[in-house]
């Protein structure tokens, strides 16, 4: 476990290349956090498909019902993010049945700011602008960034609509770039460049 450590404390340093290839060496991790370790080093670095085996690993080894449930958390998010529709809408309402009915308000927040992504890649707006209200209500006494990635989610899907300019969207990749949340970077980048048709983005 100790290398795991000291893995994960690299990759958190930006040092993806070192902190993998101590996680790699790790063939039968005797600790079920090593794989959440592992999945994070994927997510870390946007491989998100390659994440989804560790996480489920994660789920159905690790003995802490709250990590198993944070572990299925970011297997939703990796779901969405590979558009796994069919099995993302599954995990995703079977994981925010059993967090609302243990009153897990951030971790539930955050479940419904993932769902929301989901229905927006769908174009499923009037679901997805309820689903982020719910959301707000719940994260608004959270920390500034569960609050940013509703506003994110929203401001997308406003620009997607139409109902706001491109602009929005660069106004939101300065703030990022203040929260220091990269992969919020991508996203803006990624539906600018949509909504722009810039292929450079």
């Amino acid at each position: 476990m100790e290398r795991a450590l000291y893995a994960r404390g690299l990759t958190l340093q930006g040092s993806f290349h070192e902190g993998g290839e101590i996680l790699k060496s790790l063939k039968t991790p005797q600790d079920p956090q090593i794989y959440l370790f592992i999945a994070s080093w994927h997510l870390d670095q946007w491989q998100y498909n390659k994440a989804i085996a560790p996480l489920r690993k994660c789920i159905k080894l690790h003995p802490d019902p709250y990590i198993r449930m944070v572990a299925r958390l970011n297997l939703c998010s990796s779901l969405v993010s590979v558009n796994n529709k069919i099995a993302a809408e599954k995990e995703i309402l079977a994981l925010l049945k059993k967090a609302k009915k243990q009153n897990l308000r951030l971790l539930t927040g955050n479940l419904l700011e993932v769902y929301a992504q989901h229905l927006i890649q769908n174009d499923s707006y009037s679901k997805a602008q309820g689903v982020l209200d719910e959301a707000r209500d719940l994260l608004a006494s959270a920390d500034n960034k569960s609050q940013f990635y509703v506003r994110k989610w929203e401001t997308i899907m406003r620009v997607k609509q139409g109902s706001l300019p491109p602009e929005a969207l660069q106004s939101l990749r300065r703030e990022a770039l203040t929260l220091q949340d990269f992969e919020s970077v991508r996203d803006c980048d990624f539906h600018l460049g949509l909504t722009v048709k810039n292929t450079d983005l």
